[in-house]
C-alpha cells in the first residue's frame, strides 16, 4: 500500500514538472503534441503498469495530463473531457484516457 502510494505520488509530481516544463517551452503545437504523446504521458504512466491501481487510485494524474493534451492542441484547459476522450463516431477527438490506457496493458 505504501509503495503504491509513493509510485502515484511520484507519478504526480513528473507529471506537473512536465506540465510546467511545456507550458514554458517555446515548443510548436505538433512538437508539444509528440511530446506529451510520447513522452511525458509515457513518462508519467509507466512505472504504474506493473502495478495493479484502482481507478481512483490514478484519477489525480488524468487532470494534468489533459491539461497537457490540451495545451498542446491549443485548446483552453477546462476543454470538456466527455469531447477529448470521446468517440470519434460521436464526433469526439477519441483519445485514450490514462486511466483506460493502464487498465488495458
Amino acid at each position: 500500500m505504501v509503495i503504491r502510494k509513493t509510485q502515484i505520488q511520484q507519478s504526480l509530481q513528473k507529471a506537473k514538472e512536465f506540465r510546467g516544463k511545456l507550458k514554458n517551452s517555446s515548443l510548436g503545437q505538433q512538437a508539444q503534441w509528440k511530446a506529451v504523446e510520447s513522452v511525458a504521458e509515457l513518462a508519467i504512466m509507466y512505472p504504474l503498469v506493473n502495478t495493479f491501481y484502482t481507478t481512483s487510485d490514478i484519477k489525480p494524474i488524468e487532470p494534468i495530463i489533459s491539461q497537457l493534451r490540451c495545451s498542446a492542441l491549443d485548446l483552453n484547459m477546462h476543454f470538456p473531457q466527455v469531447i477529448l476522450y470521446g468517440p470519434t463516431a460521436l464526433g469526439r477527438l477519441g483519445l485514450s484516457s490514462p486511466i483506460h490506457k493502464n487498465i488495458r496493458h
